[in-house]
């Protein structure tokens, strides 16, 4: 038995443009790195970011209790302690430095009444269902902070792309309290300084983009395949009991021409063994992968087992890895939100996203781009 990301979120079928290109572009030769310099927003403006983010994250968790205890009992009210942690946070947000930093529909959410947050504030940045209909949880934007408290030089790592970290100590690394607007002060405060600034070698700065960029391109990639198997099944469903069978790869691509998919990613999906090994090659031999199979992309994973609460046992659990290309179409989405989430951070912090809108990221096809390595030789 494994344990598992706990996401059943739907991923569409996005844009044929940014698909194609985020997907496909001229092969190059192997390298490094790329040579892109890339020009930071101020550690200020960073620390602005990370600041609205963690108030979004608070009222996020007010709102999540609350929902719960509603669904518990339609009598519950909110008691004064909880209705003045609501107001701390609100009060903070416009009082407290924050009002010009936060977007519209940040500042919009803050002031809704508490216990008002309906399915598309929970949803914003987009989600992990979890826990049953009413909890939806603002996952995304945890990984979006934790970027950002990488690059400020508050965390020393960045986690991997397949696995939890610990939320508390993310929150204790900035060191503000939401509803203390003193503390978010003395936060930003420490970053206004020149003698304070935090500066990241560049070297370090792109092999973490570069990082980022694989996960995004992997994650792109899995949509297409997702639809490779979606006409397969569909026409197997048809043919269900006949002794002919059509041509497969004649009725896939009728069906792509049919959904106007262009030919750059059609190539892409009648070719996608060659392509995600030729992909996985390449990222193994840059050491952006630490694996020595080059089929897909390898996700650790811990085992659970009958022995877990043995006294015995030991207390970190043992782990295995499974192909991407593997896993349920639940983990596939809870990866997309991480890369996204991740992706959507750099490329602001790079200046490849102008404005912090994730609608905006339709926009964003790569940041170094590395993803023009991720082609089959021709």
């Amino acid at each position: 038995m494994y344990q598992r990301f706990s996401l059943n979120q739907p991923v569409s079928f996005r844009s044929a443009t940014f698909l194609s290109r985020t997907l496909k572009s001229p092969s190059i030769p192997l390298r490094n790195y790329t040579s892109n310099q890339f020009k930071l927003k101020p550690s200020f403006e960073i620390a602005l970011r990370a600041a609205c983010l963690q108030l979004m994250l608070a009222r996020w968790g007010l709102e999540t209790a609350t929902k719960l205890d509603f669904a518990k009992s339609n009598e519950f009210k909110i008691d004064d302690r909880r209705m003045r942690a609501f107001e701390s946070i609100t009060n903070t947000a416009l009082n407290g430095g924050l009002s010009e930093s936060l977007t519209e529909k940040e500042m919009e959410m803050l002031q809704k009444d508490p216990g008002t947050w309906e399915y598309q504030d929970f949803s914003y940045g987009k989600f992990w269902e979890s826990l049953g209909k009413y909890i939806f949880i603002f996952q995304t934007c945890f990984y979006k902070l934790c970027i950002l408290a990488w690059m400020l030089g508050r965390r020393n790592e960045i986690p991997s792309y397949f696995s939890s970290f610990d939320r508390v100590l993310l929150f204790q690394s900035t060191g503000i309290l939401p509803g203390d607007s003193k503390t978010i002060d003395s936060f930003i405060n420490s970053y206004m300084s020149l003698q304070a600034k935090f500066s990241l070698e560049d070297t370090i700065l792109k092999r973490e983009i570069d990082i980022a960029e694989i996960w995004y391109w992997r994650a792109r990639l899995q949509v297409l395949l997702d639809l490779k198997d979606q006409i397969i099944k569909e026409q197997e469903n048809k043919e269900s009991g006949n002794e002919k069978k059509s041509n497969i790869e004649k009725i896939i691509e009728k069906e792509l021409l049919k959904k106007n998919v262009p030919h750059s990613l059609r190539s892409i999906i009648k070719n996608s063994k060659g392509v995600l090994e030729s992909a996985t090659k390449r990222a193994v031999d840059l050491q952006l992968l630490s694996q020595s199979d080059t089929e897909d992309f390898d996700i650790v994973i811990e085992v659970l087992d009958d022995q877990k609460n043995h006294p015995n046992a030991s207390s970190k659990p043992a782990e295995t890895t499974i192909p991407y290309n593997k896993l349920e179409k639940k983990d596939h989405d809870a990866l997309m939100d991480i890369a996204e989430a991740r992706m959507m951070a750099f490329a602001w912090t790079t200046g490849k996203l102008d404005k912090w809108d994730p609608e905006k990221m339709l926009q964003v096809g790569s940041i170094n781009p590395l993803n023009i390595l991720w082609t089959p030789d021709e």
